[in-house]
């Protein structure tokens, strides 16, 4: 019986438990039928009362409507259960394999990546591609990043398994592929989220021992990260000027990355562009010279000489400006912040634009808080 079945007949079957906090609330039986379930499940852990849980909110309906193999338990009301499973913050999201394994799920909070993650489970860690028909259909397997070996049978055997390991550790954020070639090996990468309708980047020289791990790291890195505990250091230390983007919802953060995207490239040399999530991280507002009150909100830092850029949060934010504010302060047209707390803007009404307002100005131009569990 497939999943979705399942959860439907248990469901029907279970009584019904209301909505808390926005949340549609499943009865314990039918997530308990989930996690034991033959087929893969996304389960999510939540306190819906929780900042973090209120914006995951939305995001999960979606994934829990368009995939039939999610389902959510709610750790005020079922307490145990969440204890038995090791939960200690909210919103955890897990996948569980039908084998009794669970998985922490590590990326973005956002129904188009964990959708994505749930047809990546489906898939072994290295699908074998026999002929150049399958190769080239697989390119576009996977939304996000797809990486393909191509290696001799035996002379390459010990490619073969250094690739496999890496699959197998970095499966859960792009696709893997394998298929034998009489030729030289290489390693060819789609950045199909960042980069698409451009040239793969291609690794032949694979003599060093780390050479397929730095690769593959590398293309996977998303061309606008999202600032978090886990990558903040490596931000800061990149030895660029980080461009932020405050945002309330993962809805708005994903807008402003996929409008952003062509800018990013253009200046990638020089700037990191991160999103950042504006209700966990609301302290770095006014270290930045924003407002909380005011969001969207941007700011540039520049972390190697201490300065801050504030972007007036009066005027209209699209990727065209914000592309006008980082090349004005690369030219010494703006002046950094001095520490001086902004005034409050006259009227917040032109302060920023919708998502599908900044996403349509990109395309013209060319990703008291709960706490995040086990990022």
């Amino acid at each position: 019986m497939k999943l979705i079945a399942l959860l439907s007949a248990v469901s029907a079957a279970s009584a019904t438990m209301g909505r808390h906090n926005g949340w549609s609330v499943q009865p314990e039986l039918t997530v308990r039928s989930a996690m034991a379930a033959p087929e893969n499940a996304l389960i999510a852990f939540i306190e819906p009362s929780t900042s973090a849980c209120k914006a995951l909110q939305s995001e999960w309906a979606t994934v829990e409507e368009a995939s039939g193999q999610a389902a959510n338990v709610d750790c005020t009301r079922f307490k145990q259960l969440c204890k038995d499973k090791g939960v200690i913050s909210y919103p955890a999201i897990r996948l569980y394999d039908g084998n009794g394994k669970a998985t922490p799920y590590r990326g973005p909070r956002t129904a188009s990546a964990m959708l994505s993650y749930l047809k990546r489970a489906e898939r072994p860690a290295v699908t074998t591609l026999e002929d150049e028909k399958a190769v080239t259909a697989f390119q576009g397997v996977d939304e996000d990043v797809v990486v393909m070996a191509q290696l001799h049978p035996t002379r390459d055997a010990h490619l073969q398994t250094l690739f496999a390991a890496v699959a197998a550790r970095h499966w859960d954020r792009a696709s893997f592929g394998t298929v034998s070639s009489i030729s030289p090996g290489a390693v060819v990468c789609y950045n199909n989220r960042d980069r698409a309708g451009q040239p793969p980047t291609i690794l032949q020289d694979m003599t060093a021992v780390d050479a397929i791990p730095n690769f593959v790291e590398k293309c996977m890195a998303p061309l606008i990260g999202e600032f978090s505990r886990r990558t903040e250091g490596g931000l800061l230390n990149s030895g660029k000027s980080l461009v932020y983007y405050f945002a309330e919802t993962p809805a708005e953060r994903e807008a402003y990355a996929a409008a952003m995207r062509a800018v990013a490239r253009k200046y990638e040399e020089y700037l990191l562009f991160v999103t950042v999530d504006a209700g966990e991280y609301a302290d770095m507002l006014p270290m930045l010279g924003l407002r909380r009150e005011v969001l969207p909100a941007v700011a540039v830092q520049n972390p190697s000489y201490g300065q801050v850029f504030p972007y007036d949060q009066a005027n209209e934010l699209s990727a065209a400006r914000i592309e006008q504010f980082v090349t004005q302060i690369a030219s010494g047209k703006v002046t950094p912040w001095d520490g001086t707390p902004p005034p409050a803007p006259a009227s917040s009404e032109s302060s920023s634009s919708s998502p599908s307002e900044a996403a349509e100005a990109g395309e013209k131009e060319g990703d008291a808080t709960g706490a995040h569990d086990e990022l």
